[in-house]
C-alpha cells in the first residue's frame, strides 16, 4: 500500500518444484545469437512504444488504465 492506502503492488508466491523446474530448463536452453536477442528486443520496444497488447494502447497504459 502506498501512503495513502492504494494498493501498488501485489507479491505472489510459487512453489519451490516449479521454480525448480523452471530454472533447470532455462539453464538447458539454448542461447539464441546475438544479433537474434537483439532483434527481438527491437521488435519488444517497438511493439511497446507503438501497439495494442492485450486490449491496452500506448496512451491507456501510459495513463494508468
Amino acid at each position: 500500500m502506498d501512503v495513502v492506502g492504494e494498493a501498488v503492488a501485489e507479491l505472489s508466491l510459487v512453489p519451490s518444484l516449479f521454480v525448480s523446474r523452471t530454472m533447470t530448463a532455462l539453464h538447458r536452453a539454448d542461447t539464441r545469437p546475438t544479433d537474434e536477442r537483439i532483434g527481438s528486443i527491437v521488435h519488444a520496444a517497438k511493439l511497446f512504444a507503438t501497439g495494442t497488447l492485450d486490449g491496452q494502447s500506448v496512451e491507456d497504459y501510459n495513463r494508468g488504465r
